[in-house]
């Protein structure tokens, strides 16, 4: 009796093991994962598999028998002569196809002899590859069943493509106590190859590990201030290195906002115009509502936060022109030029020609008079004053600035300016979402 089946014997005579069954009874379908389990992709089919009596009731053992096809011999002989050492003498000469493995292995080298060191490293190729491709039927094995499974190379024949033999124990775990796990049978230390025993080579010892280089320590950056419960309740979502607090849009939710402003003022349809320039822009319509426009168009902002304070460093992810606004009446055209607080009381002269009170343009409109006392209007109406309401409650300020061009129309016969009808251009601006 062998050391191993005296242990075993010990362990069980001592009720360290009990009988359980969860391996055993499905032996059948054990036996038929291995025999149908799919090696072709590292070189081997399984051509038999056939269970052996062991005498233990927590194991079983079978010996498989794999066909060579075309297994990756070179892998594995530039892996061990890569070692060094007496490992670099032992397969610096081992050929790394199968044909010339199988024929050193049966005494072939080119007419001449090989020696047993030669037929040694020839043997171990062929052990090493075999179980690196039954390492996957092995996993499988164990998170299938509770198992511990283990295959030893015991022998080869070089006849045709050339076979190799393996012992595959499989042992049940169901019952076994963590300090006494199963002992695992021994590897060989020499096989049969076809009628001659061969020697195999020691095992060559693992890589060593290699050491990450360790990162540099990055430079701490300095903590940025966090919002407060009142601001996170009163909506702001972003706060700078300076403490500034914005409520910041996702971009496509911005457009939507946009979109629906514009509806809001000239109605759907208008058509769009890209603009090369919208800071430019921006400046140059901004300073124009400030001076009341030009004598054939008016210029009024819808909305802009930033109108009165030029400290902000904008920056503007896009800006584009709305055209297709339509004037069609007298009174709307009233609420669109209007004033507003740029006017002042005084005597207007009506249409038929009498001084009667009313409102007149503020002279001081356009200074720069330190003691100005009024602003310049936005646009006027019920759609304008809808738009700027909807923009507040969206909290889109921080983002969107909207202007108005009102242009009256002209009689091409007499040149006059039309009080009834005339088209609204709408420019639009949507600024950059991480400007400081």
């Amino acid at each position: 009796m062998n050391i191993r089946k005296a242990i075993r014997n010990i362990l069980k005579e001592s009720n360290f093991i009990e009988k359980n069954d969860s391996v055993m009874e499905d032996e059948a379908i054990i036996r038929n994962t291995i025999a149908s389990f799919n090696l072709v992709p590292y070189g081997y089919t399984i051509q038999s598999v056939v269970k052996e009596e062991t005498g233990f009731m927590d194991e079983l053992l079978y010996t498989i028998t794999m066909q060579h096809t075309k297994p990756d011999f070179k892998k594995y002989v530039n892996q061990m002569a890569a070692r060094g050492g007496k490992f670099a003498t032992i397969y610096g000469d081992t050929p790394t196809s199968k044909t010339m493995i199988t024929r050193w292995l049966t005494g072939f080298k080119d007419g001449a002899d090989i020696d047993e060191r030669q037929k040694s490293a020839a043997i171990k190729v062929a052990q090493v590859a075999g179980l690196d491709a039954l390492a996957p039927l092995i996993q499988l094995l164990e998170a299938t069943w509770n198992c511990t499974c283990v295959a030893n190379f015991t022998g080869a024949k070089t006849k045709n493509k050339g076979l190799s033999f393996f012992e595959f124990y499989v042992f049940d775990n169901s019952n076994r106590i963590e300090s006494a796990p199963p002992e695992l049978p021994e590897p060989p230390t020499e096989v049969p190859v076809d009628e001659e025993v061969v020697e195999l080579p020691p095992d060559p010892p693992a890589p060593p590990k290699v050491k990450k280089p360790k990162k540099p320590r990055k430079s701490r950056k300095p903590k940025m201030p966090k919002l407060t419960s009142d601001q996170k309740k009163r909506g702001y979502n972003r706060i700078d290195q300076s403490g500034n607090v914005r409520h910041v849009l996702e971009l496509g939710e911005l457009e939507d906002i946009a979109d629906h402003i514009v509806d809001l003022v000239i109605g759907s349809g208008g058509e769009h115009e890209d603009l090369s320039d919208p800071m430019g822009t921006y400046t140059r319509i901004k300073n124009l509502s400030k001076l009341g426009g030009t004598a054939d168009k008016s210029y009024f902002r819808i909305v802009d936060d930033y109108f009165e304070d030029d400290a902000p460093i904008l920056r503007m992810y896009k800006g584009f022109i709305v055209h297709g606004g339509e004037i069609k009446s007298r009174s709307l055209m009233q609420q669109y030029t209007s004033k507003g607080s740029n006017l002042v009381k005084g005597m207007v002269l009506d249409d038929e020609g009498e001084y009667l009170p009313g409102m007149v343009p503020n002279p001081l409109f356009g200074t720069d008079d330190e003691n100005e006392q009024f602003t310049p209007p936005k646009l006027g109406g019920k759609e304008a004053k809808d738009a700027r309401r909807y923009a507040q409650q969206t909290r889109s300020g921080d983002e969107l600035i909207i202007y108005a061009v009102i242009e009256p129309r002209k009689n091409k016969f007499s040149g006059k300016i039309s009080k009834h009808t005339g088209k609204v251009t709408l420019y639009v601006f949507l600024l950059d979402r991480n400007f400081a």
